[in-house]
């Protein structure tokens, strides 16, 4: 295609009078930031003013085209180029791709922006910049991009429009998109590298059982109780009793006596009082019946002191690698995780998220969370059914600690609750804490569904 001659740049910008300069609606407020440029017409008033010192500044530069950095190159005496142009607007109208949008307009805008015009009414020390010939423009896939992203380092011309809208509407490069149905509106991208899976929650052959594992009697507290601690009674007991031993005591605590003591403590739960020693009080306003029949307060404290869940002479030193804050605790969290799961068999759906329980003593891990209405406390991962409510397990936050699982520390608990349903075809939900493209990707790769919020 023939360059543009200084004579012919004079033509067309002295066609565009200051009002037409203003009005432009193609490009905004603006023609220095247009794309497309504009002919010249024989009925079109000029601007005097405008053409004399652009006059000025072209005779006093080289003779070389000021618009050659310009998206496109025209020929001003050839209006079958200008109309073309014109049939061409409504296909780039139809660019799906953002980022072929971004460097369009980032390229273009490099030759003129709205802080540094290429006009000597603003400039008056401007001079034009050599124009470099390209005869073959192409567009030009930047390979060393890792995101394999579009590049267009040169001008396009009339001759390879067809070849970027085609380019845009069947485009198959290394970069997807994945969208909703507004155009505009991307929900998010991967690449090769991540590729998401092409499993259908729909068309997934879920054949899980959904409901209880054991005999469930709606009438019997005790008995649903024991499903839980039928088979733990006897650890407690003689945890307790080695304890006591171990610092010079004897205990002689049983499984019946054990069951008693557990009995007060949840009538204490639902009777408070402003300390124990009162449910033993003379104090007929305090006193408690029931709970004096089944226990004396010797007794009962006696057990509350000497309660144990672990052996602590096996407990690791502090500075082992092996040391756990949980470490009293940790036999009654994998008994309770492991029944949890066993006993019930959830709905296809899960729900992931955290919880906070109260606490304002002195612990190693303790947590504030000023946002959350129980602000002190130990904050505990669980998930649950999202159907019943269940609770299938929970993990009670300790601080940073090594996991087998990588990424962000919402993406490790998330993987770590769902290592019981993977391959199965379970869906997980949770909120924006726990929500990445990362931790999706995965659950994918181990059959796990997945719904989260991101703002």
């Amino acid at each position: 295609m023939p360059h543009v001659s200084q004579i012919d740049i004079l033509e067309i910008l002295n066609g565009i009078s200051d009002q037409q300069a203003f009005d432009s609606d193609f490009g905004g407020d603006s023609d220095a930031e247009d794309v497309l440029c504009v002919s010249s017409a024989s009925n079109t008033p000029t601007s005097t003013t405008r053409g004399s010192k652009r006059k000025n500044a072209f005779n006093g530069g080289p003779s070389t085209s000021p618009l050659s950095s310009s998206s496109c190159n025209i020929n001003s005496h050839d209006d079958s180029n200008l109309s073309t142009i014109s049939s061409e607007v409504p296909k780039l109208s139809r660019l799906r791709s953002r980022k072929l949008k971004s460097a369009i307009n980032s390229n273009a805008l490099q030759s003129s922006s709205g802080s540094e015009v290429d006009d000597s009414d603003f400039d008056p020390s401007y001079e034009p910049i050599p124009h470099i010939d390209t005869n073959d423009n192409i567009l030009a896939e930047n390979s060393d991009n890792e995101n394999n992203m579009l590049n267009i380092s040169e001008p396009l011309n009339i001759e390879n429009m067809d070849l970027l809208v085609d380019f845009i509407e069947n485009s198959d490069d290394d970069s997807n998109y994945i969208e909703d149905n507004n155009e505009n509106n991307i929900l998010f991208s991967f690449s090769k590298d991540q590729p998401l899976t092409s499993l259908s929650y729909d068309s997934f052959d879920f054949n899980e059982f959904y409901g209880p594992n054991v005999l469930v009697d709606i009438k019997s507290p005790m008995q649903n109780f024991d499903i839980y601690f039928s088979d733990f009674y006897q650890y407690i007991v003689d945890q307790s009793n080695l304890y006591s031993n171990q610092c010079g005591k004897n205990l002689n605590l049983s499984i019946i006596e054990f069951k008693a003591f557990l009995g007060i403590l949840i009538i204490m739960g639902f009777h408070r009082l402003p300390s124990l020693r009162l449910y033993w009080s003379a104090n007929e306003n305090f006193y408690n019946l029931r709970i004096s029949n089944i226990m004396t307060q010797k007794r009962f404290l006696n057990i509350l002191r000497y309660l144990h869940l672990n052996d602590n002479s096996k407990m690791p030193k502090r500075e082992s690698s092996t040391f756990d804050k949980l470490y009293k605790i940790r036999p009654m969290i994998d008994h309770l995780n492991n029944v949890y799961c066993t006993s019930f068999s959830p709905d296809r759906n899960l729900s992931c998220d955290e919880s906070m329980v109260g606490f304002k003593g002195r612990s190693g891990i303790k947590q504030y969370m000023p946002m959350k209405p129980v602000k002190r406390g130990f904050k505990i991962w669980a998930i649950c059914c999202a159907i019943t409510g269940y609770l299938l397990k929970f993990i009670i936050y300790e601080g940073k600690k090594d996991s087998k699982e990588k990424g962000s520390l919402g993406e490790k608990t998330v993987l770590e609750m769902t290592n019981n349903y993977q391959d199965k075809g379970y869906c997980v939900f949770f909120d924006r804490f726990f929500s990445s493209i990362n931790l999706v990707s995965e659950l994918l790769k181990r059959k796990i569904f997945a719904c989260g919020t991101m703002f």
